[in-house]
């Protein structure tokens, strides 16, 4: 019977996700013998399909030689027990149990291969029973060890050098990537996700941010956005895609949020939905399926106050607001219920600091509340209030910025030919101003609470990054309180706030990205310091006392430690007295310093300093700013550019406000 040429054309084979690297219809002689002959011509298919295959395929050299290159088995074993113990609830990407059943695998394998080969009869029989090396999962398994190894450099004593062991993990890993990129594999896509946490937290964002929308583009490939997919998979593993999927969202927000740039996952284009209760390992960390819901839900949250950010005026900016709280509201509401990871409010004792709503307790109360659970629970609880802290403050960050400006070149509210609802905009400004030190304040004293229960992850966590946010609101706090006739002891609260984060961070071990947000962190806190202590000098004809001046009941309050601050290092103080303390007046540094989304690298965007700068009478200052810290030699977390972020209303405001 003829066979239909149509019938054996494997064109079809283009169209699938899988791994077609020879033609299946050709013996594997004659595959073999057509991709060692050289093309005569480079453009023929022949030699085009040889190129990507040179592309897509990894090379691991000799297997003994790979071997030699990893810890000795002991100190493997200890190094990967550590990550699940201490960092993979932070970033959860893999079943435990699973995982560890895949390695067992994987090493006898590796041990297999490293012996010398018997005659080829047995070898052909042993070959029959091997486990491919999929360099995936070794990618996986090479940044599991740089994180263990990054967050307990004393495992295996002297006997390892980890700095090599990293350097050697990292490259093997980044070699790896053209086939990352060009096979569609759940390892695969974990590998890239954790090399991008890697690199997010050594200086190298913008690669992260590639590497992140490189890993939707394949989780797309395998059908993790949708979930009508999941019926195809074994319990385990539709479950665990599930969580790799939610950890890749939560990430891709919260890079899209603090880069300032749109999302790759729409929230009309996927469904993200939490693991199954009770089915995956979570001990009630990060990896559990609560946290996870609720999480997400704030991410989503925070994706509103991305995407509704411009265009509001008016108002339809008051709508906006008020939408965004009343879903806070409703989150907060929903998470009473869950009584293992309610947080109450902390009082500070400053009322203008404090949260109105009942069930508020002290720093030390809720500490001894929390002291009863474990670990895992402590840090997942605390994480999600930083979290719901910082979308409150996201939001609202605007109107103190907005503040700060008009106040800047003064305004009269008392001047009766002031417009009714101007003064109505300016006390809506002052009270959204207020919202946003209140969540800087509670976002800062559940950092504090991490730290005293030893928890901050500077290593390959976001904690620094919270940090870094609370201490630059706070510091314009600082401002905005001493520019009022009752701000003094309001000035006083939150500099203790301030001087507690300086001293909780210079105590924990910290990544290439968050040593600059602790070195920003201090030079700006440095700067405001200085700054009050001139307009106080100038006010009262004498030079005016630290306004962080008690660093032993600091450290007190926060759980211990040292009886004296460790003040900012050689980087933050050469950079602050470069610019010496005329060498930039408040609009100016904060317009450049201060956090803020919808930029390059999280830096303020040209808009927001044009506008502060015209509120205030000034032109730009961020050149001459970002100068001055090169000259410093600090390395900035941020430079600016993009898209002006989330200034509601701002040309309209300019008219009303500015009087232009």
């Amino acid at each position: 019977m003829a066979v239909s040429k149509f019938t054996e054309d494997d064109g079809a084979q283009a169209l699938e996700v899988g791994d077609h690297t020879a033609d299946a219809t050709k013996p594997d002689d004659e595959v073999e013998k057509a991709d060692s002959t050289p093309s005569q011509n480079l453009g023929t298919p022949g030699s085009t399909s040889s190129l990507i295959n040179g592309f897509t395929s990894t090379s691991f050299g000799s297997v003994d030689d790979y071997w030699k290159q990893l810890p000795p088995q002991p100190i493997m074993h200890q190094l990967i027990q550590l990550y699940f113990e201490r960092l993979h609830e932070d970033f959860p990407l893999f079943h435990r149990g699973t995982f560890e059943e895949e390695y067992e695998q994987y090493l006898g394998e590796l041990r297999r291969r490293s012996r010398p080969q018997p005659s080829n009869k047995n070898h052909n029989n042993n070959r029959q029973g091997a486990v491919d090396l999929e360099p995936g999962w070794l990618g996986c398994l090479h940044m599991i060890l740089v994180f263990a190894s990054m967050s307990n450099p004393d495992v295996g004593g002297g006997n390892l050098d980890h700095v090599g062991l990293r350097r050697h993990c990292v490259a093997a890993t980044r070699s790896s990537l053209p086939y990352f990129v060009s096979k569609c594999t759940l390892n695969n896509l974990r590998a890239l996700l954790l090399l991008a946490l890697f690199l997010h937290n050594n200086n190298e964002r913008n690669a992260t941010w590639n590497l992140v929308g490189t890993a939707s583009r394949i989780a797309s490939a395998l059908g993790l956005h949708r979930s009508d997919t999941g019926v195809a998979f074994k319990p385990i593993e539709r479950e665990v895609r599930k969580r790799v999927f939610c950890t890749l969202y939560i990430f891709e927000q919260f890079l899209a949020s603090s880069l300032g740039r749109p999302t790759g996952l729409g929230e009309s284009d996927v469904d993200v939905v939490p693991p199954r209760e009770g089915l995956l390992d979570g001990g009630g960390g990060g990896g559990d399926a609560v946290f996870v819901a609720f999480s997400l839900r704030l991410y989503r949250i925070l994706g509103k106050t991305r995407t509704g950010a411009l265009g509001h005026n008016g108002n339809s900016e008051t709508r906006f607001i008020e939408g965004i709280f009343s879903d806070l509201r409703e989150w907060n509401k929903d998470l009473s219920k869950q009584q293992s990871l309610v947080v109450p409010f902390i009082k500070t004792g400053e009322p203008m600091l404090d949260e109105l709503e009942p069930g508020a307790m002290g720093f030390d109360e809720l500490k001894t509340v929390l002291g009863w659970q474990n670990k895992l629970r402590q840090r997942a609880s605390l994480l999600l209030r930083l979290q719901y802290h910082y979308v409150a403050l996201l939001v609202t960050r605007p109107f103190l910025l907005r503040e700060l400006s008009v106040g800047n070149q003064g305004s009269d509210l008392d001047d009766r030919n002031t417009p009714r609802l101007l003064k109505n905009q300016v006390i809506q400004q002052a009270a959204l101003s207020d919202t946003c030190l209140r969540h800087a304040a509670q976002l800062a004293l559940n950092i504090l609470l991490l730290g005293a229960f030893d928890l901050l992850n500077g290593i390959s966590g976001l904690d620094l990054f919270y940090v870094y946010w609370a201490s630059m609101i706070l510091n314009l706090g600082i401002m905005r309180a001493h520019s009022t006739s009752q701000g003094r002891e309001t000035v006083g609260a939150l500099s203790r706030l301030v001087l507690q984060l300086r001293e909780v961070v210079s105590r924990v071990e910290k990544s290439g990205t968050m040593k600059r947000f602790a070195t920003l962190m201090d030079a700006f806190s440095d700067y405001v310091n200085h700054s009050v202590q001139d307009r106080t000098a100038e006010q009262t004809g004498a030079t005016n006392s630290n306004i962080n001046e008690n660093p032993a009941s600091v450290a007190r309050e926060v759980g211990g430690g040292s009886n004296r601050v460790e003040g900012p290092d050689r980087q933050s103080s050469a950079a602050f007295n470069a610019l010496g303390p005329d060498g930039m007046n408040t609009i100016q540094w904060y317009s450049t310093m201060l956090p803020a989304g919808n930029t390059i690298e999280g830096g303020l965007a040209s808009s927001w300093g044009h506008d502060l700068g015209l509120l205030s009478g000034m032109g730009y200052g961020s050149d001459w700013m970002m100068g001055s810290f090169s000259e410093s030699n600090v390395d900035l977390p941020m430079v600016n550019g993009g898209h002006g972020p989330f200034l509601p209303g701002h040309h309209h405001q300019q008219a009303k406000y500015g009087g232009r």
